[in-house]
């Protein structure tokens, strides 16, 4: 990721620190012509939904936008005839000034804990992109996860965040020193029985564990938390720990098994450390395809940019990063990239940790929405903890066991928060109290819409008998869940 020197000093003048991207071209935002506009940081996993619930109020993004897109911008006017038309939405009626009001919502996702950060650090200033400026940034730019999705290099400007999409609670990040105001989905609230109990949040974000054709076909099938800790602290295990055999001691590349992830920006990072358990204050190590020992790791390769015959490697020749830290030393930007890591065909086994959404491409890797230099290979969904999440792979999209995560076998997920930054007056205002409240809604309505024929991305708290009282604590009956 590079800033160029005119925009680094700049920041640095007015003592700002800047989320620069590849390709950033601008530092002055054009001034919008609506009435409102919204900033909005954090969960690039949550992308998806956030842009199909932007459509399905009635906003328009720009030309070269799509929902792939870690960036991308929106206009309008919002109505909520999509919205308000479905019981299963569990909303009831939005306020006359969100749905009169004229906004311009400006999206630039790159992570649950920057999201956090930005939150919570006004001068902590995400890239957007200006509207209507010729391009789009997709999520294929190498670390920094923005790779370009138009004709032209979009115009980008720093600005700080309204909102913040996470997929972990802020006390798992270091940046607590501003508690933030959280905007809970009426769904969520009824599955808790109140505002503030158990089940905050949006909805309920499931990630799995995937592995590469290589481990696949070297029987590598189920990943327990013991060996995802020790795949944290070393970044490679021998083979022989699915297999059995001796001979499988991990002294050449094709009987280990390497680990990649998420940078620190992640919070299905945190999220896997906590269930381990494994300090997310320590360091993890993992490898990236295309990387060197010693690489500095300020740079991971494309995947899809990769000839064939790359291997894998360890950033800082095994050195990582603390979840909790800020830093992109170890790590893919985004879990698209994280997911074409393990569709690059290559002889080394790797496992991975990825959200349902970006698993998809993992059985299919025709979904992958990457310009690729070579042919990727499907790989496999595994078994947590001896568990089965998918019922079946044949077709388009993964069909998941949703049951599973409902009545609690299947511990690996988070709730989604949406948190208002320290620099929105908390319950007032057209942010706070019309579109927060508004947004939400639309992403409960997109995720109720989901179904076995369609990506299925996340879960509705009111359908699932379970709960946690933080990231990564056990899952327990949910006694206040509504019968």
């Amino acid at each position: 990721m590079k800033m160029n020197k005119a925009n680094m000093a700049l920041a640095i003048t007015l003592g700002l620190t800047v989320a620069a991207h590849a390709g950033s071209s601008s530092t002055t935002q054009i001034a919008p012509t609506t009435t409102q506009a919204v900033y909005i940081s954090g969960s690039s996993v949550f992308r998806t939904q956030i842009y199909n619930g932007l459509s399905d109020l009635g906003l328009s993004a720009q030309a070269d936008d799509a929902s792939g897109n870690s960036q991308f911008t929106f206009t309008g006017t919002p109505n909520t005839n999509k919205v308000s038309n479905t019981t299963k939405a569990g909303w009831g009626t939005l306020t006359s000034a969100f749905t009169n009001t004229s906004v311009t919502v400006y999206v630039s996702l790159d992570g649950s804990v920057q999201g956090i950060h930005a939150a919570v650090n006004p001068s902590y200033l995400v890239y957007f992109e200006n509207v209507e400026t010729g391009g789009g940034y997709g999520v294929g730019g190498g670390q920094g996860g923005f790779g370009t999705g138009g004709a032209s290099s979009p115009l980008l400007f720093p600005h700080a965040s309204t909102f913040a999409f996470s997929d972990v609670e802020q006390n798992s990040t270091v940046y607590t020193s501003t508690h933030l105001n959280e905007i809970e989905s009426q769904d969520a609230v009824a599955a808790a029985n109140g505002p503030q109990g158990y089940g905050e949040g949006i909805v309920i974000e499931p990630f799995l564990w995937a592995a590469n054709a290589a481990a696949t076909a070297s029987n590598v099938s189920n990943i327990d938390p013991s060996e995802a800790g020790l795949l944290f602290s070393g970044g490679a295990l021998p083979l022989s720990y699915w297999t059995g055999n001796a001979a499988d001691s991990g002294s050449t590349a094709a009987d280990q098994v390497v680990l990649t992830g998420r940078d620190t920006s992640g919070g299905i990072r945190i999220i896997e450390e906590d269930l381990a358990p494994y300090p997310t204050t320590s360091e993890i190590y993992q490898y990236g395809i295309g990387i060197t020992s010693g690489n500095a790791g300020g740079v991971w390769a494309d995947p899809a940019t990769l000839a064939a015959g790359a291997v894998w490697g360890p950033a800082s020749g095994g050195a990582g990063s603390a979840s909790t830290d800020i830093n992109i030393d170890g790590g893919y930007a985004t879990g698209s990239k994280e997911a074409d890591a393990i569709i690059y065909p290559g002889a080394t086994p790797a496992v991975a940790y990825l959200s349902w959404n970006d698993a998809k491409v993992v059985t299919n890797p025709s979904l992958s929405t990457s310009g690729w230099t070579t042919t990727p290979v499907a790989g496999s969904i595994i078994n947590y903890n001896g568990v089965n999440i998918v019922t079946n792979t044949s077709g388009k999209y993964p069909q998941y066991n949703v049951a599973a995560v409902q009545n609690g076998e299947w511990p690996f997920w988070s709730y989604v928060h949406l948190f208002e930054s320290s620099t929105v007056s908390a319950g007032s205002g057209y942010d706070s109290q019309d579109f927060g409240p508004g947004v939400v809604a639309s992403i409960v309505y997109e995720v109720a819409q989901e179904s076995p024929t369609t990506p299925i991305t996340a879960i509705l708290e009111s359908t699932v008998n379970v709960v946690r009282t933080q990231d990564g604590a056990s899952v327990v009956n949910n006694q206040f869940s509504p019968q």
